[in-house]
C-alpha cells in the first residue's frame, strides 16, 4: 500500500523536463557554493576543525571527544586534506560537495511529498539559500548535518511506502551518518523517527511497527560507542555553561530570519499552503512536519529550562524541512504551467534579493597574518587575546614569532619578557575588565603607536617600549 504517494495538482512537468531542470539547478548550486570557495579567510570555528583534524586519527578522535560534536566530519576532513592539502578551498570542499547533494537530495524528498515541480522548487530555493550557501563554505558540520537529515527523512519516506532490507538499510545508513554529523543530528533523528512511528503506528502498515522499530534500534547501536562521550559533554555544558545567549522573543525572531535567509515571511506563507495540502491529520506530512518543528522546538526549550544551546546555524538540520514544505505549498497553487513559472520566477526573483542575508563577515586572519608579516621583526612580541584565537592566526603564520603569548587572563601575562621590545596586542570577545588590565600591564613600559581595526571585530594595537621613567611620568 502506497501509505507516502506524491500529492499532485493540475500540470506536473514531465520526468525529461524535471532531470533537465534538476541538472540546471545543481549546476547552479555548484556554482554558488565552488566559485568563491577559498576567497574567504578562515575563521575561528574552521581553524579548530583544521587543527582537530590535521593531525593522527588517534589525536583527531581524542580532540574531538573533547569538543561539542561527533567526529564524522572530522574525518572527511582528515582524508580530505591528506589528498588535496589543507587550503581554504581543501578545508572546505567536503561542506560544500554536502551542499550542493543536499540541493538534490531535497529534490527527491519533496516529489515525493508534492511531486516534481514541487521538488523544483525546492531545489532552487536551496540552492539559492544565502544561509545554505553560507554553511556550504564553511569547514564545520553544518552542510554534512543539513545533508544526512534530508537523507534520513526520505529513506524514513521510502521505508514507510516499502519497507524492505534495501529502504531499512538506507535508513539506517543515512540515519547513523545524521547523528555522527552533530549532537543537533540527534535531535534530527528523534524528530524524523517519531514521525515515520506515528506514520506507521496510524496506517494500514501498523503491524509491521517492529521493522521501523528495528531501524531506529540500529542507529541507536551504532551511535552507541559516541553516546557515553555524548553524555559526559552533556554534563559539562549543563555544570560549566554555553556561549549561546539564553532566548528571548526578539533572539528567536533574529534566528528564524537568518534560517531562512531573511524570507521569513515567504516561508510562513508555503508553509501555510502546505498545512492546507496536506493537513496536519495526513500521515504522509508528519515526518515534514516533525523535521521541520521538533530539533529546533527541542532546542530551544532546553535554552529555555535547563541550558541556552541554540544557535541559528543549528537551524540547518530543519531547513530542507522548511524549503520543501514551502515548495509543496507553492507548487499547490500553480496548477497550470504558466503559473508554475510566474511561482519559480517569484520565488528565485525573492531569493536572490536576500541571498547575501547572513550573519556578517568572516574574521580576516588572513588580512592580519600578512600585516604581523610585513610589521613585526625578529625582537618584537605578540600577544593574543583571547587565547582560542591564537589558533586562526597560526594556521596563516605556521611558524610563530620568537616571543609569543596567548592570553586567556591578565595574570598570563609575564611583563619581563616585553621589557625593550615593540609589542603588537590582538583583540578579540575580550570583557572590558580583561581589555583594561592587560592594556595597563603593557602600558607601564610602553606606549601605544599604532591601532588597526579588521573585519570580524579584531583590533592590532602596536605598542614601542619607552624608558621607565617616561612611562611612568618620573
Amino acid at each position: 500500500m502506497n501509505v507516502i504517494g506524491p500529492t499532485t495538482n493540475g500540470w506536473e512537468p514531465g520526468g525529461r523536463t524535471a532531470s533537465v531542470l534538476l541538472l540546471l539547478i545543481v549546476c547552479l548550486a555548484a556554482a554558488l557554493r565552488f566559485l568563491t570557495l577559498g576567497h574567504a579567510s578562515i575563521w575561528l570555528d574552521e581553524a579548530v576543525s583544521w587543527q582537530q583534524s590535521n593531525s593522527t586519527l588517534r589525536q583527531l578522535i581524542s580532540s574531538t571527544a573533547a569538543d561539542n560534536y561527533p567526529p564524522l566530519h572530522n574525518l572527511a576532513l582528515w582524508v580530505t586534506i591528506k589528498l588535496f592539502g589543507d587550503s581554504e578551498f581543501a578545508l572546505r570542499l567536503p561542506s560544500a560537495v554536502a551542499g550542493v547533494l543536499t540541493c538534490a537530495a531535497v529534490y527527491w524528498v519533496g516529489a515525493m511529498l508534492g511531486g516534481r515541480k514541487a521538488g523544483l522548487l525546492a531545489a532552487v530555493v536551496l540552492a539559492l539559500s544565502g544561509f545554505h550557501i553560507f554553511y556550504s563554505q564553511d569547514a564545520r558540520q553544518y552542510a554534512f548535518l543539513g545533508l544526512f537529515a534530508t537523507l534520513f527523512a526520505g529513506t524514513s519516506i521510502r521505508f514507510l511506502e516499502e519497507p524492505t532490507r534495501r529502504w531499512g538499510l538506507m535508513s539506517v545508513l543515512a540515519g547513523t551518518a545524521l547523528v555522527y554529523s552533530h549532537y543537533y543530528g540527534v535531535l534530527g533523528w528523534l524528530s524524523i523517527g517519531f514521525g515515520s512511528g506515528l506514520a506507521v503506528l496510524f496506517s494500514p502498515l501498523r503491524r509491521q511497527i517492529w521493522k521501523w522499530a528495528l531501524v531506529q534500534l540500529a542507529i541507536g547501536v551504532l551511535f552507541s560507542p559516541w553516546l557515553l562521550i555524548f553524555l559526559r559533554r552533556a554534563r559539562h555544558v549543563a555544570a560549566a555553561g554555553f556561549w549561546a545567549p539564553r532566548p528571548t522573543f526578539q533572539t528567536l525572531s533574529d534566528d528564524l530570519s537568518r534560517i531562512t535567509a531573511g524570507q521569513t515571511r515567504i516561508m510562513i506563507i508555503g508553509i501555510a499552503l502546505a498545512l492546507v495540502m496536506l493537513g496536519l491529520w495526513n500521515k504522509k506530512a508528519w515526518v515534514l512536519w516533525t523535521w521541520a518543528v521538533l530539533p529546533i522546538a527541542m532546542g530551544v526549550l532546553v535554552s529555555i529550562v535547563v541550558q541556552p544551546v541554540f544557535i541559528a546555524r543549528y537551524g540547518m538540520v530543519s531547513l530542507p524541512a522548511m524549503v520543501i514544505a514551502l515548495s509543496v505549498g507553492f507548487a499547490a497553487i500553480a496548477w497550470q504551467r504558466k503559473i508554475f513559472a510566474v511561482v519559480a520566477i517569484a520565488l528565485i526573483a525573492s531569493s536572490l534579493l536576500t541571498i547575501s542575508h547572513w550573519y556578517g563577515a568572516r574574521e580576516d586572519w588572513r588580512g592580519i597574518a600578512a600585516r604581523l608579516q610585513q610589521d613585526m621583526h625578529g625582537n618584537d612580541c605578540l600577544l593574543v587575546a583571547m587565547n582560542y584565537y591564537a589558533t586562526p592566526l597560526n594556521y596563516y603564520q605556521r611558524v610563530p614569532p620568537n616571543c609569543f603569548s596567548a592570553l586567556y587572563r591578565p595574570t598570563d601575562l609575564q611583563l619581563a619578557s616585553l621589557e625593550g621590545r615593540r609589542v603588537f596586542l590582538l583583540l578579540k570577545d575580550v570583557q572590558p575588565p580583561m581589555k583594561a588590565a592587560v592594556l595597563t600591564q603593557i602600558s607601564s613600559a610602553h606606549k601605544q603607536t599604532a591601532q588597526a581595526s579588521f573585519a570580524g571585530g579584531v583590533d592590532l594595537l602596536e605598542f614601542d617600549p619607552v624608558a621607565t621613567g617616561a612611562a611612568t611620568g618620573q
